[in-house]
């Protein structure tokens, strides 16, 4: 079985690495495990003081690979654990004692746009996009974003990005104050490197010091907000009515799949 998810070091550096790209990284079962199991792997390690998240490819990731779940017959159990995945990666992120960058290019969509904004920092190639369409197809978003998107960019601004569906560039992400730093597509890989260089050359105790007291209020929060986010979403996966959406929206055959 091909690796989902690569997790390697250099030096006080982990980068864990979405290498789905065949699949424009879309999330299935196994590969939101293996992330989770990269991402605690990554913070256990007493060597590593910085967390670095990336993918291969054009995208960062399209978000749940729907064509694994049966849209006729649906697995309520598979279901069950994509969700219950999705909010683990959120957790580990969190609750980590080393500080997380994200590096994010093409499309960031649905689920998979919660880590990015799970992490400490993110940096965005100038042409990545966002899409949270879970609202139109009767789904329920993950990832603490439900607490996080209003903290940061304001409710009504947080409502209207997870309600319209509609994709959201680069360049408002930054002016919501979602996105840290904006570079040409060509140079994320070394400029992330460079900033996570940077980043590194602060004294040792510096990145988990400003790291706990930067989350101290936030965790209790974000745990709420995931415990409502899961039953949400569960109850969503229940309704007979989500799969016939999903059926006629798969026979229409979208541009960009989630």
């Amino acid at each position: 079985m091909p690796e989902l998810v690569r997790h390697e070091r250099r030096g006080a550096l982990s980068v864990v690495t979405l290498a789905r790209p065949d699949h424009r990284n879309a999330v299935n079962l196994p590969l939101v495990r293996a992330l989770d199991d990269a991402l605690r792997a990554a913070s256990a390690d007493p060597e590593t003081r910085l967390v670095l998240l990336t993918a291969e490819g054009e995208h960062f990731s399209v978000g749940d690979d729907l064509k694994e779940f049966d849209i006729i017959e649906p697995a309520l159990d598979h279901a069950d654990a994509v969700i219950a995945g999705f909010q683990a990666v959120t957790r580990s992120i969190l609750s980590s004692s080393k500080v997380h960058v994200c590096a994010v290019r093409g499309w960031a969509i649905g689920g998979a746009f919660a880590w990015p904004v799970n992490c400490d920092l993110s940096i965005w190639a100038e042409d990545a996009r966002v899409l949270l369409p879970e609202s139109g197809h009767g789904l329920f978003v993950s990832g603490g974003l439900t607490h996080l998107l209003p903290t940061r960019c304001g409710q009504s601004r947080a409502f209207d990005m997870m309600l319209s569906g509609e994709p959201i560039s680069a360049q408002r992400l930054l002016a919501f104050g979602l996105a840290d730093r904006l570079v040409p597509a060509t140079e994320l890989d070394d400029e992330a490197q460079r900033w996570c260089d940077r980043l590194l050359a602060l004294p040792v105790r510096s990145l988990p010091a400003y790291r706990r007291a930067m989350w101290s209020e936030s965790r209790d929060a974000v745990e709420r907000a995931l415990a409502v986010e899961t039953a949400e979403a569960m109850s969503a996966v229940r309704d007979p009515a989500l799969y016939a959406r999903m059926a006629n929206w798969r026979s229409r055959k979208p541009a960009i799949a989630i």
